[in-house]
């Protein structure tokens, strides 16, 4: 079976199966992905999964095509290549009137021995939260927030920046915290930073 097809046929077959998947909940399309020797990675949210298959060099990421927050991020991400950023392969794929799926690199997860490192997560979380109007700085603050995050991750807060204003145009709020935070090596990327419901 070449490399394409092991995704064009769990893909064909959940369209095939669209007024049964339809109802499908993301645990159904995990069980779904597994009759095809996809496996489930991480704790995926409530509105996504993440699958990795070995014969694969990449993931594929299901999720609720609603999910417009997600959508608006992949694609600024596809427009605007940055090592913060992941790298998708192709484009999204609508699965049927649920779900839509991407290929994506695969990465490293973001552990507790890291989080708390050289990387102001919190500091990301608050810029991210407050640029986007969602929460407000004591005065001064936001000065600092910038000169940590610039220190330790040159080049994120322009990043920063791009996702406020993108989230703000679909009123999203921020989504940024260890779960959406991962490594490629020692690059710092943050994979999924917006939520918003369409």
């Amino acid at each position: 079976m070449k490399i394409n097809e092991l995704i064009k046929k769990p893909l064909s077959d959940f369209k095939k199966a669209n007024k049964m998947v339809s109802n499908y909940g993301l645990y159904d399309v995990r069980e779904f992905m597994r009759k095809y020797g996809f496996e489930q990675l991480g704790r995926s949210g409530n509105w996504a999964k993440v699958f990795d298959h070995p014969k694969l060099n990449y993931v594929l990421k299901v999720f609720k095509k609603n999910d417009l927050g997600y959508i608006t991020f992949v694609k600024y991400a596809l427009q605007n290549p940055s090592p913060y950023l992941p790298k998708f392969r192709g484009k999204l794929v609508n699965i049927n009137d649920s779900f839509s799926a991407i290929r994506m690199e695969k990465l490293s997860e973001f552990d507790d021995s890291t989080f708390y490192g050289d990387v102001p997560t919190n500091d990301i979380f608050s810029y991210l939260q407050n640029e986007l109007g969602n929460g407000e700085y004591f005065t001064g603050v936001r000065a600092r927030i910038i000169d940590s995050i610039e220190e330790n991750q040159p080049g994120l807060v322009s990043i920063l920046d791009e996702l406020a204003t993108i989230g703000f145009a679909i009123k999203a709020g921020g989504d940024l915290g260890k779960n959406n935070l991962m490594w490629r090596g020692d690059q710092l990327v943050i994979i999924d930073p917006l939520w918003k419901r369409g």
